[in-house]
């Protein structure tokens, strides 16, 4: 097999990895409302990260030990798939960062939506406003207060207008740029970051 043929398995490898879903690495940059991003070089996990603005981003890790993987290669193959995909679909999705480090090839991508995001990837997402939220059905009835037992009906979660829910189909951790509310099919495993029960709908109230 000659090495064009080795990274187009190695990217199809990699598209089959986020269909299936991602889980997110605790390295970040900023926190406290403050816009995250992610560098290569501190992530060991695939990772997906909301913004309260609306902005993602998300970096997919796997394993590049082979002797005749190229980073290289990787990256043009990724960025020529890329534009054409931009070009079809008429999104600003781009490769930020493309690195291999101890055996693992990371690749970092920016979107301008979430929605980028879930049709580039085949995940269903979604980010809502408080209003948005009330009336989704994906959003559940009732939602778990962090740091409190019990449940809180959402007609009373989302009085509080300035509130932003996420909204993940998958087995995902998600990484969000305030501090979490309520939350609902995950837990919570540090601040701002939860992981998504497997086979649940996470949804993630922050602010």
């Amino acid at each position: 097999m000659n090495k064009k043929k080795i990274i187009l398995t190695f990217v199809i490898t990699l598209v089959i990895v986020l269909i299936v879903g991602c889980a997110v690495a605790a390295f970040i940059l900023t926190r406290d409302n403050e816009v995250i991003k992610i560098k290569a070089e501190d992530i060991s996990e695939n990772t997906l990260v909301v913004n309260d603005e609306g902005t993602i981003q998300s970096a997919l890790v796997e394993d590049f030990a082979k002797d005749y993987y190229d980073i290289d290669e990787l990256t043009d193959f990724v960025k020529e798939d890329l534009d054409n995909y931009n070009k079809a679909n008429k999104t600003n999705i781009s490769l930020v960062e493309a690195k291999s480090n101890n055996g693992k090839a990371v690749l970092v991508f920016d979107y301008d939506s979430i929605d980028e995001y879930s049709s580039y990837n085949g995940i269903k997402a979604k980010v809502f406003n408080a209003k948005e939220a009330l009336k989704d059905e994906r959003v559940p009835s009732n939602l778990i207060k962090n740091g409190e037992d019990g449940v809180v009906p959402k007609d009373r979660v989302y009085e509080n207008e300035k509130y932003i829910t996420v909204v993940v189909d998958g087995d995902t951790e998600i990484i969000v740029n305030g501090k979490i509310k309520y939350y609902s099919g995950c837990d919570i495993i540090g601040e701002g970051r939860v992981l998504a029960k497997t086979g649940e709908r996470a949804v993630v109230v922050f602010k």
